[in-house]
């Protein structure tokens, strides 16, 4: 709108003068500045009712809100309908990019976003794994693997250090090794244990020459562990 125009308009002949009229540009200054946020708003209103999902709507509407050039792709639908390609690092534009689109697609379209203009950086300061696809496929039955049960194993020095009593919590079918000394030998002696049920004691005699006795603080399972049992050993 031409205001120094229309002010001249409605002056009267006489008062049509230079300095008149830049008192009455002054005195409506206000009014020409509401009217341009007006004209402003309303242009923007008008934009938003006539706004369509057709891509040249979307571009157009983008452009005016946010002054980005965005370019749409069409997308294969599985999942993404379209694909909005822009160039641009500022976040809070990427907000309300994201808010327009929401508002103007339709309703149950999907879309995809890439954006040039950003870059993400990564270093890796060990080992990087190689990320391979695997497939298996199992012709036969399938074992479930379990975990393994606790075994208690007992044993207990008899007749006076010449017998060594060995008890286990289950049957051992595995040979058991239990390690001991006798007397003031410096190498070890190993006896093997097996049983068939549970709680069953094997006794094993020990060849005491000179009276030599089994040493009960060396008596000591060989293993900890076995494909069946974890065995937890106590002498008694």
């Amino acid at each position: 709108m031409d205001w120094r125009k229309w002010i001249i308009e409605r002056l009267p002949e006489k008062l049509r003068v230079t300095g008149m009229i830049a008192v009455c540009m002054v005195l409506t200054l206000p009014i020409r500045m509401l009217y341009e946020e007006f004209v402003t708003w309303q242009k923007k209103m008008r934009t938003k009712v006539a706004g369509t999902p057709q891509v040249c709507m979307l571009q157009k509407i983008i452009r005016d809100e946010l002054g980005l050039d965005v370019r749409i792709e069409e997308g294969n639908g599985k999942p993404i309908d379209f694909i909005i390609k822009t160039t641009f690092v500022d976040v809070d534009k990427e907000r309300r990019l994201f808010a327009l689109l929401d508002r103007y697609k339709l309703a149950g379209k999907s879309y995809g976003y890439e954006n040039a203009g950003i870059m993400i950086t990564a270093q890796w300061t060990g080992f990087v794994c190689e990320l391979a696809n695997m497939e298996s496929e199992w012709t036969g039955f399938v074992c479930e693997l379990k975990g393994k049960r606790d075994n208690s194993v007992e044993a207990d020095v008899l007749g006076y250090g010449f017998d060594l009593k060995v008890t286990a919590q289950y049957p051992v079918s595995e040979p058991l090794p239990i390690h001991f000394k006798v007397g003031s030998e410096t190498t070890e002696r190993t006896v093997h244990y097996t049983s068939t049920k549970e709680n069953q004691a094997v006794i094993f005699p020990v060849d005491a020459t000179g009276g030599n006795a089994i040493v009960e603080s060396s008596v000591r399972l060989g293993i900890t562990e076995d494909d069946e049992y974890v065995y937890e050993f106590r002498l008694i």
